[in-house]
């Protein structure tokens, strides 16, 4: 993650932590709501001391949405660095039938053992 979007990850957590809250009661009767949500970007909903929703802007959303994606994104990234990682020393790279055919026998191979497991064999 950039610097920029480490800073944007933790303006963001700060801000759902110091979350303002507003009742059932205050969101059907009250604006302060309307007028705290543009500046705050998020508000909890609670329902007796419950959180039941959030009122989110789009902007606070986008966000949420993009630092999602970016963990995934880095998630996914690890973990195709561990599989080369545990690739490194294979020089028995395969492609096409042969590889079909390798994928094939192996399998076969793994079935034979649990077969022969299943039957005390």
């Amino acid at each position: 993650m950039s610097p920029q979007e480490l800073k944007h990850f933790e303006d963001l957590k700060a801000k759902s932590r110091k979350t303002p809250r507003v009742t059932y009661t205050e969101l059907a009767r009250g604006k302060e709501w309307r007028e705290e949500l543009p500046e705050c970007g998020i508000i909890e909903v609670v329902d007796r001391s419950e959180t039941s929703a959030w009122l989110v802007t789009d902007e606070y959303l986008h966000g949420i949405i993009s630092l999602i994606d970016e963990l995934l994104d880095e998630r996914e990234e690890r973990q195709i660095q561990g599989m080369l990682a545990a690739r490194e020393g294979c020089q028995d790279w395969r492609e096409g039938e042969d590889l079909a055919s390798a994928a094939k026998a192996s399998l076969h191979a793994r079935l034979d053992k649990m077969k022969a497991a299943a039957h005390g064999d």
